[in-house]
């Protein structure tokens, strides 16, 4: 596994990968999910972390303050 800072040709395909991602759940019933943040919602985030060249997973951290919190990883 190789997780690296998010290159702006990665953002445009983090959708795709947080649409699969969802659809793991399906089968447990949870089926309403938020669409997608944007590519350009991503790069405003503090860091995006990737794993995979293409990207297979993500992590998408922000600041507040002097603490960090990490969205749901995908």
């Amino acid at each position: 596994m190789s997780v690296r800072c998010a290159e702006d040709a990665d953002l445009p395909l983090l959708a795709a990968v947080e649409r699969a991602a969802d659809q793991l759940f399906v089968p447990l019933g949870m089926t309403d999910f938020p669409p997608p943040a944007t590519p350009q919602q991503r790069a405003a985030a503090w860091r995006v972390l990737v794993e995979g060249r293409p990207p297979r997973g993500f992590a998408v951290l922000d600041r507040f303050g002097r603490r960090a919190a990490m969205e749901r990883p995908v």
